[in-house]
């Protein structure tokens, strides 16, 4: 009877500091899980700026894996929060850019048709110069498109700057001189 009662008290004992033992494991293992959860559920409502504790130790090759998937996870949200930012200042320039022709060909149209203007050859190539432009942005916008929405695949390669460079001066040559720009590389 006393070894059974032995055997139960231990039992019983080893039952309690199993569980509680288990609660503070899964804890330490639950609690970053949901940090990480809370933390994409805010990077998805677009907080970008949404961090995660690391609580392992500073040496990679030290963390365990928790820690590792911190990292790795913060990361992933400063590359969203830099692409967001692009995004924004793309979305800016664009705007910027497309404003210009257009207020200078409705500018010039409103000037025609007001008779400010003379419907002369200059100031209809004018117009047509500005909407050319504005034509070239919206083609350069679509292809941007394309190409991240993988409809092109890009083959990168290393190029000699110098080489680059060069090409591109021959080519846009004759730009250069008709507008009477000197280009020194």
């Amino acid at each position: 009877a006393a070894v059974n009662e032995s055997l139960l008290l231990a039992a019983s004992a080893a039952t309690v500091a199993a569980v509680v033992v288990s609660l503070l494991v899964t804890r330490r293992v639950v609690a970053p899980v949901r940090q990480m959860m809370a933390a994409s559920r805010r990077i998805a409502e677009g907080n970008y700026a949404e961090r995660v504790q690391v609580r392992g130790a500073p040496e990679p090759d030290e963390m365990d894996e928790l820690d590792q998937l911190a990292v790795t996870f913060n990361q992933m949200a400063d590359k969203l929060e830099r692409t967001e930012a692009m995004r924004r200042q793309l979305i800016g320039d664009v705007a910027h850019e497309l404003r210009t022709p257009l207020s200078t060909i409705k500018g010039s149209v409103e000037g025609l048709m007001d008779g400010v203007l003379e419907p002369t050859e200059a100031n209809l190539h004018q117009i047509y110069r500005e909407a050319d432009r504005l034509q070239r942005l919206v083609g350069d916008l679509q292809e941007l498109s394309r190409v991240e929405a993988g409809a092109f695949e890009l083959h990168r390669k290393a190029v000699e700057v110098e080489e680059l460079v060069s090409s591109a001066v021959e080519r846009l040559a004759g730009q250069f001189d008709e507008k009477g720009v000197r280009l020194e590389i």
